[in-house]
């Protein structure tokens, strides 16, 4: 047998080499420190699409279960739909409070519909991706405020 002699070291130096990226991910050793330049996050302005859109709705209905379809992309995240009862209107509140109106008008058949539901399927677009949101429906009457900026819209499309 040949006297070759190996150090403590030697033996332990592949092993804490192996180890070390795994010691700092749970925390049990401290990685050096790097000098980085902070990246301030750039905010981007988000601009929702306000006033009456080229698009149409598809409705679909299932029990009690309703989802609107509309081929269209949205500037801003959509929170709730609007149904006008007396124009049979529908228009889409976004976050930032802008309001889609949307060109369908809604016939007598499918008007009882929105009145029997308070949630909604809302499938739009992003990109070239589809998302489906799960919001609330809400019903609302022209004639509740004669001032009503909306009511100019609908009467537009009701003609």
């Amino acid at each position: 047998m040949s006297n070759v002699k190996i150090s403590v070291k030697q033996v332990i130096k592949p092993f804490k080499s192996f180890f070390r990226p795994f010691l700092i991910l749970f925390g049990f050793s401290k990685e050096e420190a790097k000098v980085v330049s902070p990246v301030e996050p750039q905010e981007q302005e988000i601009e929702g699409t306000d006033g009456l859109i080229d698009a149409n709705g598809v409705i679909a209905r299932e029990d009690n279960k309703m989802a609107l379809v509309i081929d269209y992309e949205f500037g801003d995240v959509p929170v709730w739909v609007e149904w006008d009862i007396d124009l049979k209107q529908i228009s889409i509140a976004q976050n930032g409070g802008a309001v889609a109106i949307l060109n369908t008008v809604l016939s007598e058949k499918e008007a009882p519909d929105f009145e029997n539901t308070d949630k909604l399927l809302l499938c739009t677009n992003i990109g070239q991706e589809r998302i489906v949101h799960t919001i609330p429906l809400l019903l609302r009457s022209s004639n509740d405020n004669e001032e009503d900026e909306m009511v100019d819209f609908g009467q537009e499309l009701a003609v």
